[in-house]
């Protein structure tokens, strides 16, 4: 099965919606194929007649972000080839000429929580998975462009509480920060980003376009200025923090990264209930 596919759909009679599937049977983890894949179907869906975006996970996982088992294991330039398109991906999506919504079926976590909160609005599925901005727990900052999208998506508290202090909240929890317009059955999220995504689809699209260039255009301008020496600077960071393949009989460097990159979780105030 490819890591990703494409439909379309005109729910309850409504303008044309795109729907981007994203599916490697496992956890949806970008890398060089995933991030062509991805790249590829938006440059098919922006030829549409599409006036909506769904981007969709799988049941149980949206995205665990860059694969960072097989990340360290790239020559730096190969490693600043895919930053660079998943920058590239996550601003595709950001800047995308109509409305888009996320239908986060599963675990969202580092670069999957920031392809989520790439999209204009997000639905959740009610299940116990996780979502977090985990790049500052596993010692590196967060591009410029991840920082844009957090900033555009997150109110102040919930930004400081995901993307600075890298807190992992559950997705009922992450709802109740505001990242989600609505959670829903498992079964049932994809059909229900799809259904609000209709709704969204039948306002004006040169408007929309229009006004959303205007909210973000000096942003963006400033980040592509940068773009090529921050990935340089990014990928120094990283090769330092991941090293290359290990020689045989050592630790992959990546083995170790759950006991390292714990973010802190502060204590719950008394009579919260959290359990």
């Amino acid at each position: 099965m490819p890591p990703v596919s494409v439909e379309y759909t005109s729910p309850e009679g409504n303008r044309t919606v795109a729907v981007l599937r994203l599916d490697d049977g496992k956890a949806n983890a970008f890398n060089p194929t995933s991030l062509e894949a991805i790249l590829s179907a938006l440059d098919e869906i922006d030829r549409s007649d599409a006036c909506a975006l769904v981007v969709a996970g799988r049941p149980g996982f949206f995205s665990g972000g860059l694969d960072l088992k097989a990340l360290p294991l790239l020559s730096t330039a190969d490693k600043r080839a895919v930053l660079s398109r998943f920058g590239e991906m996550l601003l595709r999506v950001f800047t995308f000429r109509a409305p888009t919504v996320a239908a986060v079926t599963g675990h969202a976590i580092a670069g999957g929580a920031l392809l989520a909160l790439a999209t204009d609005v997000r639905c959740g599925a009610d299940l116990p998975a996780r979502f977090g901005v985990t790049e500052i727990a596993i010692g590196l900052p967060i591009p410029s462009f991840g920082v844009l999208l957090a900033k555009a998506a997150l109110a102040p508290p919930a930004l400081v509480e995901i993307a600075l202090h890298a807190r992992v909240l559950t997705l009922r929890e992450a709802h109740a920060r505001g990242v989600f317009f609505g959670l829903y059955p498992d079964e049932a999220v994809v059909d229900a980003a799809v259904a609000y995504a209709g709704e969204l689809a039948r306002l004006h699209g040169p408007a929309y376009a229009t006004t959303k260039h205007l909210l973000w255009d000096a942003e963006l301008a400033r980040i592509q200025a940068g773009f090529a020496d921050e990935v340089v600077r990014f990928i120094d960071l990283f090769e330092a923090r991941f090293p290359g393949e290990s020689r045989p009989g050592e630790p992959r460097p990546g083995d170790a990264r759950s006991s390292e990159a714990r973010p802190v979780e502060p204590p719950p105030p008394e009579g919260s209930g959290r359990g």
